[in-house]
């Protein structure tokens, strides 16, 4: 998969799926590839990577405002119809709000994510390698 990662990149629907697709395939592999002793040399690369992920988290909310309030101006140009599901059928405002309200559950949760993974790296910050490397 080739994609321009730059932030001047022309949006598109494509592009938005694939960089989507590209987050999660990051994560996988990231997981495999720590899977490994050998990823790792001291406990300063267990840090750094807390604090990469941390920067990956901090950015989730400002994503799933965006989400939310894309369906949300849509919905309110009469572009959203609800497919399936019982629960909402025939009532978009209403699955709007409920996504409007789960994407603040899930702001609020990357937050909490968020202040985890600094308190993880307030301990990783102070290791270090025992003896030589």
């Amino acid at each position: 998969m080739d994609i321009d990662l730059s932030t001047g990149a022309p949006a598109s629907p494509e592009r938005t799926r694939q960089l989507a697709e590209a987050f999660a395939e990051l994560a996988r592999v990231l997981n495999h590839a720590t899977m490994d002793r050998a990823a790792f040399g001291v406990p300063s690369d267990i840090d750094r990577v807390l604090w990469e992920v941390e920067a990956a988290v901090s950015r989730l909310p400002q994503l799933l405002s965006q989400l939310t309030r894309w369906v949300a101006a849509e919905d309110a140009a009469g572009r959203v119809a609800v497919a399936g599901g019982e629960e909402q059928s025939g009532h978009p405002a209403a699955a709007v709000l409920a996504l409007a309200d789960l994407g603040e559950v899930a702001r609020m949760s990357a937050g909490t994510l968020r202040a985890d993974l600094r308190a993880m790296a307030r301990v990783t910050g102070t290791l270090a390698a025992a003896g030589p490397i």
